[in-house]
């Protein structure tokens, strides 16, 4: 170790008490908006993948020790199996299980999810002072542990209430890197490389996505076997336990395939753990045995060796590999939409995302490479650690709490560097802490608001209301906590209304949080740019769906369309003259979509100026929102959100001369009172038949329903038809002559 280490309060008291102070930071910092998701009695989480999660939980309490479980309400009507690792539901659902006949037992569940997330992240700010105390001294350890309890960007995946997966992704990848780096000293010790197995398997265990980063260990081990390649005792020790480690998570691994844990007995899947993720560690520890072996005899011996064990296993995994890693390269309509799955370019969002520290993390790499540092065992992994982080945030946004640890890790590096300088030492620690907190100044700007940061206020209001109108109007459509029982029906949304369905409403859902890696994200896509009744019409029937969820769906049409590689012209390209700004500007064809025109018009004849919106049938509004929409351009207000019902209803068949203009109206009321008239116009065919659908049931409270009778007119003769409700219900047919 070469890093300065002169804080004279370099003892275990110190650091522990550096660890506590860092960790009680972090977990203020986390709770500040603790009165907007603890709020009326209510508890909201930060997105709906939380709600998934949450559902999954209670799923997995009920049918305890499976989780095996095929899952009718995700992608239904053909539903899904275990896609993602489970670990974190299943544990919370095992230690809930004792409680299970408690009434109390679903809101402390909802409670304890809310609050595990600024646990963990607290926990995380706590281990990286530690761990980089370890390297660098305890004034890097602190300034590392304060630097990550105050960056926003891991802030957002660990904040209160965002019970997901990136809160604890990061934190096992440090102890797994931690674990690996205590393997420097002391070779003949396997504990640390068992920890380290078994830190990997437990990342594994929470996100699939792993394997990239950890595939970093594998990178420094064969780093370590070339610079030990001479040493031929100390090589085969490392090569034994590189194998040893490896082979560790291999058996964990296939503990979980042998047991049918997960359902994962018969899959060979980059998704989820299985036999895949058994033979790709196993054949890990191969190549590394084979390459510390083929180093006793000579270099080539051993590049061939560790080159052909590395080929074969590339050639057996190649496929399950180039899916996983598919997430990085993009290309994926769905995954692309995603702002977490965009590129970090903006370099004004990545300093309020980072902190001016954030320019450290460059000078920390740097200082790592000049020689008085040569004898750092740690410092090829922190190297290549931070340069990989770097690249991977820049080009996906998901990996921002990620890079949040390099940037830590580096400012604590860049303090250790000024503290030998200054004395007395508690003055150094005060100047390091100074410089930070100015350093930070950008990123601490954003905490003036973060206690007002109300983090469900996509959920809270109008999605809110909708949710709880779906679970308490519609006729239940199966047990959302057996989801192995098929449902009698489904809902149709947009992909991330599908947490919120699947948990709040508990109605099964089409389209889905999983998105393109289930069914039924391509069903939705086609359902949402058809422009034609009768092909919605089979799409609706195909899925089982009885109720239909709109709101603006503008900004994600051109997604949907490039799923199903539709060329649909819905959108121009326009260029500002003055700005150089370019905008996607909607075309007509986009008011054209049945969507368009339930959304804006009801679904009824509507014209505003020279354009028109053609009239739907078979689906009736059943439910508005109470907020209206941002919409401008049109003459009455639309709300954020629709619910509408798909119901084939009573067959009119009129009969009248052949090419005259038949119309249908009725006056329709809403469930917030607004009050519009549904109207239908077609021409007679060449046998004077027209057919019209009426659906609309009589108006009864929180639904919404004609008012009147309907009306049809054929050359300025009217004719009141009396359509009963059982007629509707029953899809009666009703012949009218004129």
């Amino acid at each position: 170790m070469t890093l300065p280490k002169t804080s004279p309060i370099n003892r275990q008291w110190g650091t522990g008490a550096a660890v506590i102070l860092v960790f009680i930071i972090a977990l203020v910092f986390r709770l500040l908006p603790w009165e907007h998701v603890f709020s009326n009695g209510r508890i909201y989480y930060y997105d709906p993948d939380c709600y998934m999660r949450l559902r999954k939980i209670l799923v997995y309490l009920a049918s305890f020790p499976s989780t095996a479980i095929h899952d009718y309400f995700q992608g239904f009507p053909q539903g899904t199996g275990v896609i993602t690792p489970p670990t974190m539901e299943y544990l919370l659902a095992a230690l809930a299980r004792p409680f299970r006949s408690s009434p109390l037992l679903i809101p402390a569940i909802e409670r304890v999810i809310a609050v595990i997330p600024p646990l963990t992240g607290a926990v995380t700010a706590a281990i990286l002072c530690r761990f980089t105390a370890g390297i660098a001294g305890l004034p890097a350890g602190l300034a590392a542990g304060l630097v990550l309890a105050v960056i926003p960007a891991h802030i957002e995946a660990t904040i209160l209430g965002r019970f997901d997966n990136e809160m604890v992704e990061p934190l096992f990848l440090l102890l797994a890197f931690w674990s690996y780096l205590k393997t420097m000293h002391g070779d003949e010790n396997l504990r640390p490389w068992l920890m380290a197995g078994v830190a990997a398997m437990l990342y594994l265990s929470i996100w699939r996505g792993g394997i990239a980063f950890l595939a970093l260990i594998g990178v420094d081990l064969l780093f370590r076997l070339w610079s030990e390649r001479k040493d031929h005792r100390k090589c085969r020790i490392t090569g034994n336990a590189g194998a040893i480690m490896y082979l560790t998570t291999a058996l964990f691994l296939a503990l979980i395939c042998l047991t049918d844990l997960w359902g994962s007995r018969q899959l060979f899947s980059f998704n989820i753990i299985s036999w895949f993720h058994v033979i790709l560690f196993a054949g890990a520890g191969v190549t590394i045995l084979a390459v510390s072996r083929g180093f006793e005899k000579s270099c080539v011996t051993g590049l061939i060796y560790g080159g052909g064990a590395a080929l074969l296993l590339l050639i057996l995994l190649q496929e399950q590999l180039l899916s996983g890693f598919s997430l990085m390269r993009g290309g994926n309509a769905w995954l692309d939409s995603i702002v977490q799955y965009q590129r970090n370019t903006d370099l004004t969002a990545f300093i309020r995302g980072f902190g001016l520290v954030s320019l450290l993390l460059p000078f920390g790499l740097l200082l790592l490479t000049r020689q008085q540092y040569e004898n750092l065992k740690e410092r090829r992994l922190l190297i290549i650690w931070g340069v990989v982080m770097l690249i991977a945030a820049i080009a996906r946004q998901r990996f921002s709490e990620y890079l949040a640890l390099n940037i830590a890790l580096a400012s604590g590096i860049c303090m250790a560097l000024i503290a030998p300088f200054i004395r007395p030492q508690w003055f150094a620690v005060a100047v390091m802490l100074a410089s930070l907190f100015v350093l930070q100044i950008p990123a601490l700007l954003t905490f003036t608001a973060l206690k007002e940061q109300k983090v469900a206020d996509v959920f809270r209001g109008d999605v809110e209301e909708t949710m709880q109108w779906l679970r308490e109007k519609t006729p239940p459509a199966g047990d959302p906590y057996r989801p192995d029982q098929k449902p009698a029906y489904g809902v149709l949304a947009r992909w991330d209304y599908g947490g919120w369905i699947e948990t709040v409403a508990q109605r099964p859902s089409l389209a889905t949080n999983y998105g393109t890696e289930t069914y039924g994200m391509e069903e939705a896509a086609r359902c949402f740019l058809a422009t034609d009744e009768k092909e919605l019409d089979t799409l609706l029937k195909r899925n089982g769906i009885k109720y239909l969820v709109v709101d603006n769906l503008m900004t994600d049409l051109r997604m949907y369309a490039g799923l199903i590689g539709s060329e649909a012209d819905l959108f121009s390209l326009q260029r500002d003259t003055r700005t150089g700004l370019a905008s996607y500007v909607p075309r007509p064809q986009l008011y054209q979509l049945i969507v368009s025109r339930l959304f804006y018009a009801d679904g009824t004849s509507a014209a505003v100026q020279s354009f028109h919106f053609a009239p739907v049938e078979g689906l009736r509004l059943m439910f508005e929102s109470s907020s209206p929409a941002l919409v401008t351009g049109l003459p009455w207000q639309v709300p954020k959100i629709k619910v509408f019902e798909y119901a084939p209803g009573a067959l009119l068949s009129i009969k009248t001369a052949p090419g005259r203009e038949v119309t249908l109206s009725q006056p329709v009321e809403t469930n917030r009172g607004r009050r519009f008239v549904y109207r239908n116009s077609k021409i007679a065919d060449s046998g004077g038949d027209v057919h019209f659908r009426v659906v609309y049931l009589p108006k009864n409270g929180a639904v919404s329903g004609a008012t009147g009778p309907v009306e049809i007119v054929a050359d300025g003769n009217r004719r009141v038809v009396a359509v009963a409700a059982t007629d509707i219900e029953t899809q009666k047919q009703i012949k009218i002559r004129f």
